[in-house]
C-alpha cells in the first residue's frame, strides 16, 4: 500500500517586477528537493502577465509538483502605508491574507521572492509549530536598532522566511489583528508588515537557526558582523546557509551583492536567464571594487576605533585599545 506523503506547501507573493527573482527562488527549491518531496506552490500575485505565467509554470520541467496563481485585489491594501524603500511594494502586506486563502491548508511556508534556498526545503517545513503562530529567523539589524525603534521588542524577526502555524491563525483571528495594527499605525511602523506581523506574534514566534535566513545585509558593513553578538554563530552559518535573502536594495539581478553567485547559478535553469554583456559585467566589477574598498574601511574602524575605551565594572575597570588589547585594573 503507498504512503499518503504530506505535502509540503510553500507560498509567495509578487507582481510582474518580481517574476524573474520568483522564478530563481521556485527553481532553487526544485533543484534542491528529493523525488520524494511532494512541493505545493502558491503564488499570490498582482498583475502579473499570462506570459509570465506560463514561464513559470513551465518550472514544473524541472520536478514535478503543482502551482497556482492566486489573484489579489490590491484594492484591499489601499488604506495601508507606502513603503520607504522603493523596492518593496504593497504585495508584501498579501501574506497578511495567506490564511484566509488557504482554508484547507493548516501549515505554510512563506518566503520572499529574493530568496535562494540551498537544502532540501522539507527539513525546515516538518519543523514543529504547534504551539506558535510562526517560526522565523531573527532580523540581524534588530541588536542595533533596539535601543531607539525597537525597545517594546525582546527579540525581532526577519518576515522574509515565515514558517506559518495557518491554523492557529485562523482560531486567534491573526489576520484581522494585522490589518488593524497596520491601521492603527501606520507609518509609526518601521518596517510596516514585519513589524505589523512581529507586534501581533509577539510570544507565540519559534526562533529557528540563522542558517534558514542568513540576510546579505551583514555583509555591507562587516564591522556589523565582527562586533555582533551572534557572530560565531552568523560566521558558521556563512560556510553552509541554507537559505541566502538577498535583504536590502542591491539584487543580485541588477547590481553587485554578496553572494550573488547563488543568485547566478539558478538564473541559468530559468525561462528568464540573462545573457549578461561586457558592459554589464564591467558595471559590477567596478561595484565589487568599492565594496571591498569600503568593507576595509569598515575594519579597518573597528580595528582602530575607539583608541582607548575605558568600562567599568563591578569590581574592575576594563581597559580596550584598539579593540584589540585588553586588561583589567582591579580596584
Amino acid at each position: 500500500m503507498d504512503t499518503i506523503r504530506e505535502k509540503i506547501n510553500i507560498c509567495f507573493t509578487t507582481d510582474n517586477n518580481y517574476i524573474r527573482p520568483l522564478s530563481c527562488a521556485i527553481t532553487s527549491i526544485l533543484k534542491n528537493s528529493s523525488s520524494e518531496t511532494d512541493l505545493r506552490i502558491f503564488i499570490l500575485e498582482q498583475d502579473v502577465s499570462y506570459e509570465n505565467k506560463s514561464k513559470i509554470l513551465s518550472l514544473k520541467n524541472i520536478k514535478d509538483c503543482e502551482i497556482s496563481f492566486i489573484k489579489i485585489e490590491p484594492s484591499i491594501f489601499c488604506n495601508f502605508p507606502d513603503f520607504k524603500c522603493s523596492y518593496i511594494t504593497k504585495t508584501a502586506y498579501f501574506r497578511f491574507l495567506i490564511a484566509d486563502l488557504l482554508k484547507d491548508t493548516d501549515k505554510v511556508l512563506y518566503l520572499d521572492c529574493d530568496v535562494i534556498v540551498l537544502s532540501e526545503i522539507k527539513k525546515l517545513f516538518m519543523q514543529d509549530i504547534t504551539d506558535f503562530y510562526i517560526g522565523a529567523v531573527e532580523d540581524i539589524g534588530f541588536y542595533f536598532d533596539r535601543m531607539c525603534s525597537f525597545k517594546y521588542f525582546d527579540t525581532y524577526v526577519n518576515s522574509g522566511v515565515l514558517l506559518i502555524n495557518l491554523k492557529k491563525w485562523r482560531q486567534d483571528k491573526i489576520s484581522q489583528k494585522l490589518f488593524d495594527v497596520v491601521e492603527q499605525y501606520g507609518d509609526k511602523l518601521v518596517y510596516h508588515d514585519q513589524t505589523a506581523i512581529n507586534l501581533v506574534c509577539k510570544g507565540k514566534i519559534k526562533i529557528l537557526d540563522l542558517s534558514y535566513n542568513l540576510q546579505v545585509f551583514i555583509f555591507y558593513q562587516l564591522s556589523i558582523l565582527l562586533n555582533h553578538p551572534l557572530r560565531k554563530q552568523l560566521l558558521r552559518v556563512i560556510k553552509d546557509p541554507k537559505i541566502v535573502h538577498y535583504t536590502n536594495n542591491r539584487k543580485p539581478w541588477n547590481t553587485y551583492c554578496p553572494l550573488r553567485k547563488y543568485y547566478l547559478k539558478y538564473e541559468k535553469l530559468t525561462p528568464f536567464s540573462v545573457n549578461y554583456d561586457f558592459k554589464y559585467k564591467l558595471k559590477i566589477c567596478i561595484q565589487f571594487a568599492f565594496f571591498l574598498i569600503k568593507n576595509f574601511y569598515y575594519i579597518l574602524r573597528f580595528v582602530l576605533s575607539p583608541v582607548i575605551k575605558v568600562s567599568q565594572k563591578q569590581y574592575c575597570f576594563e581597559i580596550k585599545i584598539f579593540s584589540l588589547l585588553k586588561f583589567k585594573i582591579s580596584k
